[in-house]
């Protein structure tokens, strides 16, 4: 039986919305998320409706493109990749990851300001002193998905037009569901109702008008200006 489940791959760059993005989708399927793509976790707190009966299953996932289909033995139906402005991966980031171990006394001084440092570092050009899936850049992880048979949806989107977003979502899977289902499955998934994990946060977009310098968004648009336009993204001098 698990052979014949088609298996749905949620992707992103760390701090992304990935997490929360799988859920909504297994949600939307009526199916098990089983977890991470590629590694079993005991007692993995992003695994949700285990007892749930259908075709489909949904994992979560960080690897490149290059990775995704050698770590794991089981085939993939679809992936959907969830993009989020790489500025506000900086503020997740920095509040969500732990890597204060090696700093210096200077560093631990000031936490936020290294933190914040180190996760810049990590999505302009890799980092994997932060995490061992930020050893690439924010760029280099999305573009090996591009210009392939994959859903890309931006975090920004499904939090302004859920129902939109979740339509696009099931088009793409060739299933259909009725607006009161989708609705209904959104607000499970809500960042109000869903249980919380150490995965999820506030579910809020635009922090890093607050929280960046204008130096610090300055090297945003030097490095990566033409991506912020591809996505849509505001670029502020």
């Amino acid at each position: 039986m698990e052979e014949t489940k088609k298996n749905i791959v949620i992707v992103g760059y760390p701090k992304s919305g990935t997490t929360w993005m799988s859920k909504l989708v297994a949600e939307l399927l009526v199916c098990p998320l089983k977890g991470n793509w590629g590694f079993k976790i005991d007692n993995d707190p992003i695994e949700e409706g285990q007892d749930r009966i259908s075709a489909y299953d949904c994992y979560k996932s960080h690897h490149t493109y290059e990775e995704i289909f050698s770590v794991d033995k089981k085939s993939i139906d679809k992936i959907i990749y969830i993009i989020r402005d790489p500025r506000d991966v900086v503020i997740s980031g920095l509040y969500f990851f732990k890597f204060l171990k090696k700093s210096s006394i200077i560093d631990k001084l000031s936490p936020k300001a290294f933190k914040k440092k180190q996760m810049i570092k990590a999505v302009l050009s890799g980092n994997e002193k932060v995490n061992q899936w930020c050893k690439f850049s924010w760029k280099n992880h999305y573009n090996g998905y591009l210009n392939k048979d994959i859903l890309f949806v931006k975090y920004e989107d499904l939090l302004q037009n859920p129902k939109f977003e979740c339509q696009q979502i099931l088009k793409f899977l060739n299933i259909e569901k009725t607006d009161k289902f989708i609705l209904n499955a959104i607000d499970k998934q809500s960042f109000k109702n869903a249980k919380q994990t150490n995965n999820l946060r506030k579910g809020e977009a635009g922090y890093w008008k607050h929280q960046l310098s204008n130096s610090e968004n300055q090297l945003f648009i030097e490095h990566l200006s033409n991506s912020l336009d591809y996505f849509g993204y505001e670029i502020i001098n």
